[in-house]
This record gives C-alpha cells, sequence and structure tokens, in this order.
C-alpha cells in the first residue's frame, strides 16, 4: 500500500498532464493502489478526481468504439465490392428468405447467442480494474462499460472481479451489478451442444492467478464484499453458482453413460435421482472466483 494522500497528488499531475507509453505500467499500479487507499478509507461518492479518472476512462472506450466502426465500415464497403454477379444475386436472394421468416416459422429452434465485438480498449485488463476500483464514483457510464463487457465478452472480467479489493469498490457502488459481474464471470455457460468433457470444463472459470499468488485471501474476490453488501443477494448468487457446477457435472457423467439431458434454457431440470454411472458422486465446483476456500454441490444417484 501507499501514501493515498501523496499518491492523490501524483496521479492528479497525470491525469492532466499524461504521460509516456512507456511508463504505462507503473502508472496503472500507481492509479490502482491510489484507488485501493481510497476504498480502505471509506471515501464517498463525488469525489472530484475518482470522476475525472472516469471520463478519461470511458473518453478512451469511445476512441476504440470509433476506431473500430470505421474498420468494420472500410471491411464491409471491401467486401461489397468484392463480389460478383452470383454473390450478389446469392445474397438478394438469402436476404429476401430471412424478410420471409416468422417467428412461427422458426418455431422454439433456440438460436446461438450473437456477441457483439469489443474494441480492445474496452477488454484492456487495466482498463477494468481501474473502473472496478472506482468505488461509489463509478457512476452510470461506468456501469455501462462493465455490462457490456458482461454481456459480449465475460471472459475478461477477471481484473474487475478476481484483482485486490475491485469487489469491495462495486458492492460500494451496486450490489446488484456485483452480482450480474460475477455470475457472468464465474459461470462458464456455453451452448449446451458442445457441453462439458470435465477435463478443465466444469461449469465454473477457473482463476487466472499463477499458484504463487494466494487465491484465497479476504481482499481477493467478490463474494466476501458482497455477503458483507448483502447477505440475501450475495448466497442466491452462490447457489446459482452451485447450481450450474452441479447441472455441468450431472451432464458430464450422463455423457459418459449415453443419458441426454435436458436443454438448460427449456425451462426443465435434469432430475438428479435418476441412474447416473457412479453412486453418491461428488460434484466439485472449482471456485474461479477468489473466495475463501472451494465449494462442494453433492449429488446421489
Amino acid at each position: 500500500m501507499i501514501d493515498r494522500l501523496i499518491a492523490e497528488l501524483v496521479v492528479e499531475l497525470l491525469l492532466d498532464q499524461g504521460w509516456p507509453s512507456t511508463l504505462h505500467d507503473e502508472v496503472n499500479e500507481l492509479v490502482c493502489a491510489w484507488l485501493r487507499g481510497l476504498i480502505l478509507a471509506g471515501k464517498p461518492a463525488r469525489h472530484p478526481l475518482r470522476i475525472t479518472l472516469c471520463d478519461q476512462l470511458a473518453a478512451r472506450v469511445t476512441a476504440g468504439d470509433e476506431r473500430l466502426a470505421v474498420i468494420r465500415s472500410g471491411c464491409r464497403a471491401a467486401r461489397l465490392a468484392a463480389r460478383t454477379p452470383e454473390e450478389v444475386a446469392t445474397d438478394e436472394e438469402r436476404h429476401r428468405e430471412l424478410r420471409a421468416l416468422t417467428p412461427l416459422s422458426i418455431g422454439g429452434r433456440r438460436r446461438r447467442p450473437r456477441w457483439r465485438e469489443l474494441p480492445g480498449e474496452l477488454t484492456d485488463d487495466d482498463l477494468l480494474e481501474q473502473l472496478a476500483l472506482l468505488g461509489a464514483d463509478l457512476g452510470d457510464d461506468g456501469e455501462a462499460l462493465l455490462r457490456r463487457v458482461a454481456a459480449d465478452a465475460s471472459q475478461h472480467l477477471a481484473p474487475a472481479v478476481e484483482e485486490p479489493l475491485t469487489g469491495h469498490g462495486l458492492a460500494s457502488y451496486s450490489t446488484s451489478l456485483r452480482i450480474d459481474l460475477v455470475e457472468a464471470y464465474c459461470i462458464d455457460e456455453r451452448d449446451e451442444d458442445d457441453g462439458y468433457d470435465g477435463l478443465g470444463d466444469e461449469g465454473i472459470r477457473s482463476h487466472e492467478r499463477g499458484p504463487v499468488t494466494p487465491l484465497a485471501a479476504f481482499y481477493r474476490g467478490p463474494l466476501l464484499a458482497l455477503f458483507r453488501a448483502d447477505l440475501r443477494g450475495g448466497v442466491s448468487c452462490l447457489n446459482r453458482l452451485l447450481n450450474h457446477a452441479a447441472r455441468a457435472r450431472v451432464q458430464i457423467l450422463r455423457r459418459g453413460s449415453g443419458a441426454i439431458l435436458p436443454n438448460r434454457r427449456t425451462g426443465t431440470s435434469p432430475s438428479l435421482t435418476s441412474p447416473v454411472s457412479g453412486a453418491g458422486t461428488s460434484a466439485t465446483v472449482r471456485y474461479g472466483c477468489g473466495t475463501a476456500a472451494p465449494a462442494e454441490a453433492r449429488t446421489r444417484a
């Protein structure tokens, strides 16, 4: 930790004057340490320098969105210009067919989710960690950025979920946002057609930290801060994680026996008492959210 009062003077100068790109890592470390100091001091909302930092982070992402839009526009124009007459006719026919489709013609078939491409600025580890550490000054703009990542690139949320005091920072802003980010990151929710194979794919994302860094500590992960801020909401979130992990484990076991699981999105749950190869199976959640100890979800066959 650093003296936040002294660090604040340096951070103010950096935000006003900028810094060379060669010092990016050092500046990020300083800014994050300063933000953690504010969280530990319990500083309320409307801190002027935190608001300035949030505005600059949002502006950086806006510039990335504009750059990505230009690239997309250029690629689309080039692709359209390079089409042959046959390809033009095929595209027009496909467009007419899609317009003719109705919800009834599609039926109950579930579509695969489509994710939007995000600019690299928004999935940058340093930016996401700083957003989470803004605490009570995250604001609507910062929340919108984190929700974009949760919706379209949740695998990148580790810096906002697992880094020291990020859980405390987000919980001080909104427990509902904290819950949504935890579930988006921790639940490895892939297409049911792909399923889980049990080789590292057990429904819960694992830690991204190496073996030297402690994975269980009071300052890591989101759940301790969430339990302190909203115990009922935190327990409900934990239950959903355990339920998802247990179902993934059952799917792994049934895959070996040739049984078919109902689609999770249809609202029907698999019977945990139907025959599964092996009895008294224990499904262990490899907790990828930096909390105290791995939890166990047990299902009996």
